[in-house]
């Protein structure tokens, strides 16, 4: 914003809640910059659709980035602190429609965000790890998931196939017993 100005708009609420933008406005203030806002007319019930539709066009996520966002979009509790809009849960299914990921994936990021140790998190946010890797890495220890991230992205790699590998039914060669 210093050096290019405000592009985007700050979206508000009609009672002048932020619903996007809320760095813009740290910015335009701290310049000492009038901030150039729009009125979101739709309804409160749908304003976290609108303000998905409006970030997935400004940011390329992958969609391992997508159903992170997805999961976190569909565990939101009702309402948020009053110095942002009013958002209403979301179900899995529609957070995966809204960001264009399979339920699957939404439902494995999840297990990342309730399981995962920030770091695993952070790997997976940060396109280092997909989102199904993640999650069966999230089932060893913390301690073990720490250890696997900080190896790198073919360890993770490794440990979600190891784990995937011990879940696996095994079934015994019993040609030769007969």
């Amino acid at each position: 914003i210093r050096e290019h100005g405000q592009r985007e708009p700050v979206w508000i609420l009609e009672d002048k809640r932020v619903i996007d933008g809320k760095h813009r406005v740290k910015a335009c203030v701290e310049l000492g910059r009038s901030v150039e806002t729009r009125v979101y007319h739709g309804s409160e019930t749908s304003v976290e659709a609108f303000v998905v539709s409006l970030n997935l066009k400004r940011r390329h996520l992958s969609e391992e980035q997508r159903a992170m966002v997805a999961a976190r979009m569909a565990n939101l509790e009702e309402g948020r602190p009053e110095k942002t809009a009013q958002i209403c849960a979301v179900s899995q299914s529609d957070a995966a429609e809204l960001l264009n990921v399979s339920r699957r994936s939404v439902q494995h990021a999840v297990a990342v965000q309730r399981a995962g140790t920030p770091e695993l998190i952070a790997a997976v946010d940060a396109g280092q790890v997909s989102v199904s890797a993640a999650a069966e890495v999230a089932t060893l220890p913390e301690d073990e998931q720490r250890e696997v991230v900080a190896a790198g992205p073919d360890a993770m790699k490794n440990a979600a196939k190891a784990v995937r590998e011990r879940k696996r039914p095994h079934v015994a060669n019993n040609s030769g017993n007969m």
